[in-house]
């Protein structure tokens, strides 16, 4: 017999099947981005996980912007919504947008361009 099911982001509706083996490809295809830390790949893949089966939401994918060794997800909340990019990070990374204001610029200008090409 089966256990109980998983909570959160885990738990699956109607059987989940071809849900679990996407989940399966999307974080093997996240450990093959040129992305060092684990952490961050986890991070993503955390948030990617939540998007898709948490919150719903259409058109999730990933991108590894290997200058910045980070990974932007971009997605629509509805089908008719623009896109939005995300940019997890682990905990043990520090963002000040004072200090690291040109960070924050090229990562913008590198999501969107990694994000156009992503959908085109």
């Amino acid at each position: 017999t089966e256990g109980p099911a998983p909570a959160g982001p885990l738990r699956r509706r109607n059987g989940g099947g071809a849900a679990v083996a996407g989940e399966r490809s999307g974080f093997t295809e996240m450990m093959s981005l040129d992305i060092s830390d684990s952490a961050q790949i986890y991070a993503a893949f955390v948030v990617y996980l939540d998007l898709l089966e948490g919150r719903n939401w259409h058109e999730v994918k990933h991108v590894g912007v290997a200058e910045l060794q980070l990974v932007c997800l971009h997605a629509r909340e509805r089908e008719q919504d623009s896109l939005q990019v995300m940019v997890p990070v682990p905990v043990h990374i520090s963002l000040s947008h004072e200090r690291d204001r040109v960070r924050m610029q090229d990562l913008h200008s590198l999501c969107f361009e990694h994000s156009a090409a992503a959908f085109l």
